[in-house]
């Protein structure tokens, strides 16, 4: 019962969007970890093959992501990922058919994260 009577407090909302909140910071901390320790990894050379914003979420948590999607080839094998931009507007910073540095995953070619470095240099040319 003492959940029902907090229900009714404004706190209980600031409570609730704060984590979540806490937790879309959490999960963007552990990916842009993800990505630095992915740089020492192999690199290879692959393509941007198109850019496109989904929706993710719904009602108030809906939110638009920009993605630019990849292949590349590991041994002879073709692989595909994709890397999260800020908005639309960085799509031009990854034209169709340009090259992209890569790094995989030296267990598991089909995990990868583009080269950061990279990717900081089209913005700064870009920008």
């Amino acid at each position: 019962m003492f959940w029902v009577n907090l229900k009714g407090t404004a706190w209980f909302h600031y409570v609730i969007y704060a984590i979540a909140i806490g937790a879309g910071l959490g999960a963007w901390a552990v990916r842009a970890i993800r990505a630095r320790l992915a740089q020492s990894w192999p690199v290879v050379n692959g393509t941007v093959e198109y850019c496109w914003e989904r929706t993710e979420g719904e009602g108030r948590n809906q939110r638009e992501v920009a993605e630019v999607n990849y292949s590349y080839k590991v041994d002879g094998e073709f692989y595909s990922g994709a890397y999260e931009v800020g908005s639309a507007a960085d799509f031009a910073f990854f034209p169709k058919g340009s090259t992209v540095l890569v790094h995989h995953k030296p267990s598991d070619a089909s995990t990868s994260f583009l080269d950061l470095e990279e990717v900081r240099a089209r913005e700064a040319v870009a920008g």
